[in-house]
Parts: structure tokens; sequence; C-alpha cells
């Protein structure tokens, strides 16, 4: 089935102050937590997209959301003023800065004006003090002009695009590049000499993660991301991620008195979170646009992340990483790696209050996804490993939450995974036959309202038949004794919304093969057990009632399924038509 649209995930919105031109320090444990940052939600592709404004002395959070931004299209005659001073890059350049950065981050700013006609010019002024040579500036004055950009990067698709015209996106990954080159380690080479300052890196990040999130008119594309993508950014940003990860664990393991391994809690103390965190939501931006060949080298770095850092932040944003990467067939043998990281999954999707669960358990339905054939794989998922987890009862449970919750995306969530599950194997359907899966499904799908939601529980009990799922004999009787196809016979009617019908059609087709298959297992079966007594010189034993039996067609007569089917030969939809007279005309030969 299509993925389902996942919870809203926010876009950052300035604070309501001004933000004063100084090079922001680590707050003391006693200081005040800042106010949360204000949040829209942006959604592309059925996928989310952050977005960032908010910058304060702490490390950002892109997820806790607040009233939304309103902008203001006045101007205040303080802008020509230090528009000149700034155009000029004489004195006073770093208080003209620090201006427009004050601007940008308040509660009310015309972030808009600063991208047309005249004003347009103040942008590209900004632009050349970030690009300009180290030393040229004090990093004071380079902060405000880079946080200015952050700020309108977050604007309009029209800023971003405007912006990016500006060749903003090389800028922006050469202050990157000259920071992390490609053969930096960051375990064995100092920083090079030319390097920016940890903040003027998170600040570049942030840029580039507004800018990969920006959304064309239509709302389908993504362009700027793409041309990140081009200049080489996902490698950019990963050795990036890759150096922060390693001093964010080295502080960490320091403090704790070199204890090393295990997961490491995050601490605001920590000078390295923030520039983690925004690499790696930087990054999950730009994994959206599935550029799988870059982005499967952050593999190795997404399993260190989750299993020894503790920030929620980095934990989900990695977790939407691993989805988006398992979602695409050609990723699916590099996944191998990332296994020893499912018992957290299995534990974060148990936890339905946190915002871990969610892109936990979507992770772990993209793993049990079976591919095979077109690729030349074979059939390839780790739905085994997932079992072994305790993936599917992990399932079972995030579903009872919710609908004890009244959660309505929440229950979609689960059954989209368990869909995957039931889609996936004769191993997976057995699971979750022994987890009493079918048993909560069919009750959610008698007494569900929505549309989604019955949808999403037809994918659960129509999946398990399909023939490429494989189930054998044994699961194929326990599924006809859960009630499945009868359940799906009860929905064979006209007055059933066309997109539920269809696949109820497809699960009584599917179904009918099954019922089939049995048959000729069961002849199979006593052709075998014959021959054996033969061999042996033993009596014939006698035949199966059911030798030539499909059960299923025996089934579909008694409950009367082939009438309402054909009762759907006039149905207005033409694909439910050709569906049902398909169907029928089975039915018709088989008995």
């Amino acid at each position: 089935p299509p993925p389902p649209p996942p919870p809203s995930l926010p876009k950052q919105k300035p604070p309501t102050e001004n933000v004063p031109s100084t090079t922001p320090v680590a707050p003391s444990p006693s200081a005040a937590a800042p106010s949360p940052p204000v949040v829209a939600e942006v959604k592309i592709d059925a996928k989310p997209s952050l977005r960032v404004r908010r910058l304060s002395i702490n490390p950002i959070s892109f997820m806790i959301p607040q009233p939304p931004w309103k902008p203001d299209t006045e101007v205040s005659s303080d802008f020509a003023r230090h528009k000149d001073v700034l155009m000029a890059r004489g004195a006073g350049v770093g208080e003209a800065a620090a201006y427009f950065r004050g601007l940008t981050c308040a509660n009310s700013t015309p972030v808009f004006a600063m991208c047309e006609g005249s004003n347009a010019s103040v942008v590209k002024a900004l632009l050349d003090l970030v690009a300009a040579p180290t030393g040229s500036y004090p990093d004071s004055v380079q902060v405000d002009a880079l946080w200015s950009l952050a700020n309108i990067c977050a604007g309009s698709h029209t800023d971003a695009v405007f912006i990016s015209d500006l060749s903003a996106v090389d800028i922006f990954l050469k202050l990157l590049s000259r920071s992390v080159p490609a053969d930096f380690d960051p375990e064995t080479s100092p920083p090079p000499p030319n390097a920016a300052s940890p903040l003027l890196q998170e600040l570049s990040l942030l840029a580039l993660g507004n800018l990969a999130g920006s959304r064309d008119r239509d709302n389908s594309t993504l362009p700027i991301a793409a041309e990140i993508i081009d200049y080489d950014g996902i490698r950019i940003v990963t050795r990036v991620l890759k150096a922060a990860l390693h001093r964010y664990i080295a502080a960490a393991g320091s403090s704790t008195g070199g204890s090393g391994g295990g997961e490491l809690a995050a601490a605001a103390t920590n000078p390295h979170l923030g520039l983690l965190r925004s690499s790696m939501w930087c990054l999950c931006n730009l994994a959206r646009q599935r550029s799988t060949k870059e982005t499967l080298d952050v593999i190795p770095l997404l399993t260190t992340l989750l299993l020894k850092v503790g920030d929620i932040e980095c934990l989900a944003a990695a977790c939407q990483v691993l989805d988006w990467l398992a979602e695409e067939p050609e990723n699916v043998l590099h996944l191998r790696g990332c296994l020893e990281v499912l018992p957290k999954l299995v534990l974060w999707t148990r936890e339905v209050n946190s915002c871990l669960c969610t892109p936990s358990l979507r992770t772990l339905g993209a793993l049990c996804t079976g591919f095979s054939g077109e690729l030349g794989l074979g059939s390839v998922d780790y739905c085994q490993e997932v079992v072994s987890s305790g993936g599917v009862e992990a399932m079972l449970s995030f579903l009872k939450k919710s609908r004890a919750r009244g959660d309505v995306e929440q229950q979609r969530e689960a059954l989209f995974a368990l869909s995957n599950v039931a889609g996936a194997s004769n191993l997976a359907v057995k699971a979750l036959l022994d987890e009493g899966v079918f048993y909560d499904v069919l009750d959610l799908l008698r007494e569900s309202k929505e549309e989604t939601i019955r949808m999403e529980c037809l994918y659960v009990i129509a999946n398990p038949w399909a023939p490429a799922v494989g189930v054998d004999t044994e699961v194929s009787k326990q599924l006809l004794k859960e009630g499945l196809l009868q359940e799906l016979s009860g929905m064979c009617d006209p007055n059933v919304s066309v997109r539920l019908l269809r696949l109820v059609l497809t699960g009584l087709q599917d179904g009918l093969k099954k019922g089939q298959q049995l048959m000729m297992w069961v002849a199979k079966a006593h052709e075998t057990a014959e021959a054996f007594a033969q061999s042996q010189g033993l009596p014939l034993p006698p035949p199966p009632a059911n030798l030539s039996v499909n059960n299923v067609a025996q089934l579909y007569k008694e409950l009367g399924t082939v009438a309402k089917i054909q009762a759907l030969n006039g149905h207005e939809d033409e694909e439910t038509r050709t569906k049902a007279n398909g169907l029928a005309m089975q039915f018709k030969f088989l008995v």
C-alpha cells in the first residue's frame, strides 16, 4: 500500500526578541531553558520536512510546536541606513550585520522585503561576508551574517530560490568542506587552519537544511535539495556528521570517566550537541531525495549514533533516514549492518508517548518489506530478524495503545507497518498469527469509521493471501480459521467505497488461488502416501474427504460470495467491474 502521511514535524520560526550580536556560549546549568520554537508543518510526498528559523544559545530543538509566525510588511527607517553600511563594508559593518540578524529573528519581520527590488542587495552583501576568506572579518560578523541568511532561507520558496541563485549553496558547502575536507579523519587529523568555527558550521547546516526542505509551487518536488546533492552536499554533510559524532562521543565518554561504549546520555553541556543535531537534521532533509548512492555511506554512522547517542532529536532524525533508505529495494542488502539497533527500535516502538516511536515503527515495517525479481535480489528482507527481536509484538502494542488513546494517525502508522509484515513471508504471517494480531485488526476494521484505517486493516488481512508471500499449508489453514476471508466476503458490497472494494476483490481472488493450492497440496500428499504404501507392500490409504475440493471455493459458496461478486458486474467503476467479472469466471471454472 502507499505510505500514509506521517505525524507532522515542524519547521522552526523566529523568537520574539532580537538576538544580540555576540557569539553564543553554552548556558550554565542554572540558566533558564529557552522558550520553545514556533513551528509549522511542511509535507512533501507524504514525508515531513524541517525548516529552521529559531536560533538560540542552546542546541536548537526541531520538534517543539508553537503558534504560527505572522510576518509584518513594514520596513523601519533603520533598514536603509544599515543597508548602506553593509554595502560599503567599512566601519560599522559589524553593527549592520547584527541589525539584520536581529531583524530576521524578530517575531514580526519583513524577510520577504530583503529578497525584493533594491533591498535584494542586502542578501548578496551578507553572502559576501560569509564567503570572505578566513580572517577578513571578525568571527562575530560572519556569525551574524550567516545567522540572518539561515533565517532568510526559511522564508518562502521564492526567497529560497532567490538566495540559491546567488550561489548560496556553493558558499555554504565550501565553508563546511574547508572545515572538514575529504581526507579529514576526526580521530587523527587536527582541525584545518582555515576551518570555520563550530557555530558557523552549524549555521551553514541550518541554512542548507532550510533550502533542502523548500517546496516548489505545486508542493511535489524539492528542487534545491537536488541542487545541493549535485554539489556533493550529502558527502560533505556526512563528513561533518562523522566529525561531530566522534567529538560528541569522546566528550560524553570523558565526562563519564571514559566508560566508552553503551548509550551515552545527551547533555546540554556537551559542546558538540548543536553541530551533531544540525548535521543529522540537514542530512535527514537531503535523504528525502532518495539519493541512495551517496546516502548509503551514512549507514555505519547512523548505527553508531543510534547505539551511543541519547539525544532524542538526533535519534528521531536517524530513524527517519533509515526508514527512507529501507523503502528503496536497492538499499536492502546494505542495511544488514544496522540490524544491531533492532532491540532499540523495538523498545522505542513500544513507547507511544515518545517522539521516537513513530520513526522506529516505520523503520521496523520497512525492514519487513520483501523484494524479489526485478532487481535480481531474490527474496530479501529482514523480517526474521525483526520477528526475533520482538518487532511484531511491539507493533501490536503500538496499535493497542493508539486505539486506547483514540489516536487515528498512530493507528494508521501501526497498521501500515503490520501490513508490510503481512505481505513479507510465511514466517512473518505466522508471527502475526502467534501474536493474535488478526483478532485486533478485525475488531478495528468493524469498529472504525475512518476509511484510511479500514483500508489499512484490509491490507493486513488481504496481504497474507498474495501468491508472492507463499504461506504454507498449516499457516493457510490457520488463516482460514481466523475468519479473514469471511470478513472480506462480508465487505463485498456495492455500497462499500471503490478503494476498499477493489482491495476486497483482490483479497478474495488471492484467497481463491490459495484454496486451489491447498487442494493440490492435499492431492500431492495423498499421492506420496500411496506411493510409499505400495513400495512397502502396505494397504493403500483411503483418499481424504476433500481430495478434489477447493475449500475456499466451497466457503465462498456457503457465504453467498459468488452472488455478491456477480452483483458487482454492473458497478460504475470499470476496475471493480473487471475484477468482479474475472473472479466470477475463475469461480465458475473451479467449481
